[in-house]
C-alpha cells in the first residue's frame, strides 16, 4: 500500500481547513469507517463554518476517493 503524506489530502467539506495536522482513519469489518482530522481554520470564517453541517464531507487523496460521510465538529 502506497504511503499518503500531509500534501496528498484534500478535505472537501463547509469548515475551511487550511492545514491538516493530524489524519486517522479507522476501518473495521462490518462498521462503517471512522476518520477524525485535525487542523487549523481561519478565526473570522471558522466560527461560522463550524456551525454548518458537515454531511457529504469528501476525504480525497488526489484523485483517489479515501471517505465520504459526515464529519462531527
Amino acid at each position: 500500500m502506497p504511503v499518503l503524506t500531509q500534501g496528498d489530502l484534500r478535505i472537501e467539506c463547509a469548515v475551511p481547513i487550511t492545514d491538516i495536522q493530524t489524519f486517522h482513519m479507522e476501518i473495521r469489518q462490518n462498521r462503517h469507517a471512522v476518520c477524525r482530522v485535525e487542523g487549523t481554520m481561519p478565526g473570522a470564517e471558522g466560527g461560522e463554518a463550524i456551525l454548518q453541517p458537515l454531511a457529504g464531507t469528501r476525504v480525497m487523496a488526489g484523485d483517489r476517493l479515501l471517505f465520504a460521510g459526515m464529519l462531527h465538529a
